[in-house]
């Protein structure tokens, strides 16, 4: 094996992996109370129009519309009601000129009717003296005054408003919610045909890997990604079966693969796909079947060392043991695939804009995945504080999660600290180009910076794409903003996606670690991607914001 391997980007690597792999979805049949959240295999029409019989939507009288015209609390029309149309029968009540029937909301309204009154716009003659009765044979008549008119089809349902007869009513790939249940058995459609799930097989590997309910010894870690893989994996519409652990020594884990494999629909295989004399994976998957690898590398962070391939027409995926990036790629690649053994539509993401908290630099030919909270914050430009440091642009802040302001009293900020300790070659810092110390009061932030600390490396970056220096001005967003009106019932600070006030903004804020290990992922909200060769994205821009 080549000690180094060739990256695609995830683009080019997508590409390369479908027109190796291109499934068929299979079919079962099952009950439609059973369907939630399966994917239909076929086309759904309606067996006949819903309603099947014109329905009243209020409570009153069925009437024909001409008798109530120019009808006004001034001068009502009089009416004679001859009959009741009984919920869940037939509705024969025959009707003359200037006669109606009571009818129930969803209750079938007379042939002879066109209209319903609301029972709220009719008051009855005081003098009369009728009686609605259990059935039209014991009825007495009465009269009633309407103050208001009403046109022909005014509080009825026609029949076939919600659906006719023969229309489609839900296509192949649709995944069924909880109202497509309710819809389908509404037409008496009691059973559907929905994709197989496919079954994914789930490898995790490492000497250092114990299962989550051992102590770990020296040198030793719970296992995070088998059961946080099969999670995704049913997520997206699989089923999962988990394998134990395998040591790093290569028959075992050539074994461990094959018999995976050979009981499920792909393989999904953890840790050991990068280049190191330990990492045995993709030797292991070359010898899986034919055409064995396609891709080994994207270049997308994290997630690098990356294996795509299809054995013997089976997607096999090589992820890396980081649980940060092993769930990053299982989002770019393994779900997609998931999604088309379905034969389901796309997932489509819920995304929101909002500022960016602070620098993100990217390197040239890669494409960068950041984690990131969202907090409601101040959009005057005034100095807060983000933990022990200054964040411009921002005067107070709610965190929606922590339930600290950003502006508390704590620490005041060290310049050139991280945590503790001084960050490397910054302890005593030479003076920047304009001759000033980096502690003078007043000194602007140089380009390149993040928050109140130089960027290793990028002292004088290049601007990104759109021809800005990372410290101008963002411009805002050319449809609409985040939180320029009170939602409407909503005056909480800390919910997504809305800010209460005019004054507040969302905004995005990077979660960093030097672990990059799964707590990462649980105190972030969402991502933001950085394309690639944008070199970076500046603090103040407006990103958008993929929730999960």
């Amino acid at each position: 094996m080549s000690e180094l391997f060739a990256v695609h980007t995830p683009s080019e690597a997508w590409r390369t992996f479908r027109l190796a792999f291109q499934p068929r979805p299979r079919s079962q049949r099952i009950a439609v109370i059973d369907a939630l959240g399966r994917v239909l295999a076929a086309d759904l029409s309606a067996p006949h129009d819903l309603p099947s019989f014109p329905r009243s939507t209020v409570d009153g009288y069925a009437v024909a519309a001409q008798d109530t015209h120019g009808a006004s609390d001034s001068l009502p029309a009089y009416l004679e009601v001859v009959g009741e149309a009984l919920m869940g029968q037939t509705a024969d009540v025959p009707l003359d000129e200037g006669q109606c029937a009571i009818v129930h909301t969803g209750g079938m309204i007379p042939s002879d009717a066109d209209a319903v009154v609301m029972v709220e716009h009719t008051q009855r003659v005081r003098d009369a003296q009728g009686q609605p009765g259990s059935s039209a044979a014991d009825f007495t008549p009465y009269t009633i005054e309407v103050y208001r008119p009403v046109a022909a089809g005014q509080n009825v349902i026609q029949v076939g408003e919600d659906v006719r007869q023969g229309e489609a009513v839900l296509p192949a790939g649709h995944v069924i919610r909880p109202q497509d249940i309710g819809g389908l058995l509404a037409l008496g459609i009691v059973e559907i045909d929905v994709a197989a799930r496919p079954v994914a097989a789930i490898l995790s590997q490492g000497d250092e890997v114990v299962a989550p309910d051992q102590e770990p010894g020296p040198g030793q870690v719970r296992d995070i990604n088998s059961q946080t893989l099969a999670a995704l994996a049913r997520q997206a519409g699989a089923e999962a079966i988990t394998f134990p652990i395998v040591p790093d020594q290569l028959e075992a884990l050539q074994a461990a693969a094959a018999q995976a494999l050979a009981q499920a629909d792909l393989l999904v295989m953890s840790a050991g796909s990068s280049v190191s004399v330990r990492d045995m994976t993709a030797q292991v998957i070359d010898g899986l079947g034919r055409p064995g690898i396609l891709v080994h590398g994207v270049s997308v962070k994290p997630g690098k060392p990356t294996i795509l391939a299809v054995c013997d027409g089976k997607p096999v995926f090589g992820l890396p043991g980081n649980p940060v990036s092993a769930m990053v790629i299982f989002d770019l690649f393994v779900t997609p695939v998931i999604r088309s053994m379905l034969g389901a539509d796309e997932v489509r993401k819920t995304r929101v804009p909002a500022r960016l908290a602070r620098n993100i630099a990217s390197a040239t030919g890669r494409e960068d995945i950041v984690q990131v909270r969202l907090e409601i914050r101040s959009s005057q430009p005034r100095t807060g504080t983000v933990g022990d440091r200054p964040e411009q642009g921002i005067e107070s802040a709610a965190p929606l999660r922590s339930g600290r302001s950003l502006t508390e009293p704590g620490a005041p900020p060290r310049t050139g600290t991280v945590g503790d300790r001084p960050e490397q070659g910054i302890e005593s810092a030479a003076p920047p180009r304009s001759g000033r110390s980096l502690t003078e009061p007043g000194v602007p932030p140089r380009t390149g910076t993040v928050g109140d600390r130089p960027e290793q490396g990028i002292e004088s970056a290049a601007p990104p794409r759109s021809g800005r220096s990372l410290t101008e001005p963002a411009a805002p967003p050319r449809t609409g903003t985040v939180g320029d009106r009170p939602e409407q019932g909503d005056e909480s600070v800390g919910r997504v996606g809305a800010a209460p006030y005019r004054d507040q903004e969302l905004w995005a804020v990077p979660v960093l670690g030097k672990s990059n290990l799964i707590y990462t992922l649980i105190r972030a909200e969402g991502f933001v991607r950085v394309p690639l060769d944008s070199n970076g994205i500046a603090q103040g821009e407006w990103v958008m914001v993929e929730l999960y």
